[in-house]
């Protein structure tokens, strides 16, 4: 090969290598996108929102400051919002970026899923709302920010889960104190019988009075009994005239808790007790056991089990607890003009259910030697 062929092959290389280098070139838009880079909140004044709305399929929880600036579930009774929860979700929008402009085209966009889950931002005059679209297959999430059909899709590296369920922003905390400061302890069984226990100080003895020379207060038990009042959560909530509150509240233990700082706090937990009723069909149960014990057959054995026949069991009624005090130890006390709440049923079975459950019995000690 001569000079000249080479110089051409050269030439022809270089060529193709700068067509090559251009088509591969990266492409700079031509309007220069600014979101692009930044926070999903850059141009969201969230710090002065007063009402969020957080919509995902047919579902869509409503929240708002009041006067007092408390966050509220306007789509839960107007219950006071789970601070923690909302800052979590914030931080989380303010945290991701976008990362890229996916398309301007309408009918592209039309494809990617937008507006299945959406988040709306409203303070005075003003309003801005992320409307979420599919997952990308490479991670990240479809969005946009603008409501017109040519507005840019963007692509974030988040995946923010966007909780519909009205009830999980409330806040579900019924009683608010730390064990370490309840100096008097007054119980009221549903059974009947009571008991009172005090003590000097967060570290002195648990005392009581009236018991028996072989009967000890169960410290472990008492302890236990402080740690469940003072973290009640509710799990659902009901008229305060509903059937099953009004019979709840007639089977009630009642705990009347006073601080140290002198304050009060009632809890009163209770349900209605698994009941045997005669059957519907059985209209009269004294032919009904005699038609049983002497029908021919196999009729049974004994009028036990005749009884059994015509008997059937309705469960335990779910739980509910009532609470009288102040504001700082019982944040939804205010609440219970309109709701009634209802516990998990495993509070209510770690409970002592009577004056035994917090007694141990042990032999008196020895009386004391005198040395003279």
């Amino acid at each position: 090969m001569n000079l000249k062929t080479l110089s051409i092959s050269v030439l022809i290389l270089a060529i193709l290598s700068g067509i090559v280098a251009w088509l591969n070139r990266p492409v700079i838009a031509t309007d220069t996108e600014p979101r692009v880079g930044h926070s999903l909140l850059a141009d969201i004044a969230a710090n002065e929102t007063t009402d969020l709305t957080i919509s995902r399929e047919a579902e869509t929880v409503e929240l708002k400051q009041d006067d007092e600036q408390i966050w509220r579930v306007t789509s839960y009774h107007n219950l006071p919002a789970d601070a923690e929860k909302l800052r979590r979700l914030v931080q989380e929008l303010a945290g991701a970026k976008i990362v890229r402009v996916v398309t301007r085209n309408p009918e592209r966009a039309s494809r990617l899923g937008l507006g299945g889950s959406s988040v709306t931002f409203n303070s005075s005059g003003s309003s801005s709302t992320i409307t979420f679209g599919k997952n990308a297959q490479r991670g990240g999430r479809y969005l946009k920010l603008d409501d017109a059909d040519d507005a840019p899709v963007y692509l974030t590296a988040a995946t923010t889960f966007l909780d519909t369920t009205a009830k999980n922003w409330a806040t579900a905390d019924l009683t608010t104190f730390e064990a370490a400061d309840i100096k008097q302890l007054e119980i009221k069984f549903a059974a009947g019988e009571q008991i009172a226990i005090t003590r000097d100080d967060a570290d002195a003895e648990w005392q009581a009075v009236g018991l028996a020379p072989d009967e000890r207060l169960r410290s472990a038990g008492i302890s236990s009994l402080l740690n469940q009042l003072s973290s009640l959560r509710f799990t659902e909530t009901a008229s305060p005239d509903a059937e099953a509150v009004v019979a709840a509240s007639a089977q009630q233990s009642t705990f009347k808790l006073t601080t140290f700082s002198d304050e009060t706090l009632t809890v009163s937990i209770g349900r209605q007790p698994e009941q045997i009723v005669i059957k519907e069909d059985a209209a009269d149960p004294v032919a009904a056991v005699a038609e049983l014990t002497t029908a021919p057959g196999a009729p049974p054995e004994n009028p036990e089990n005749a009884l059994e026949e015509m008997t059937e069991t309705i469960p335990a009624g779910p739980v509910y607890v009532s609470f009288d005090g102040p504001t700082n130890l019982a944040p939804l006390v205010g609440a219970q003009s309109t709701l009634a709440f209802q516990l998990a049923d495993y509070i209510f079975t770690g409970l002592p259910a009577e004056r035994a459950g917090l007694i141990d019995h042990a032999p008196p000690p020895p009386p004391a030697v005198s040395v003279e």
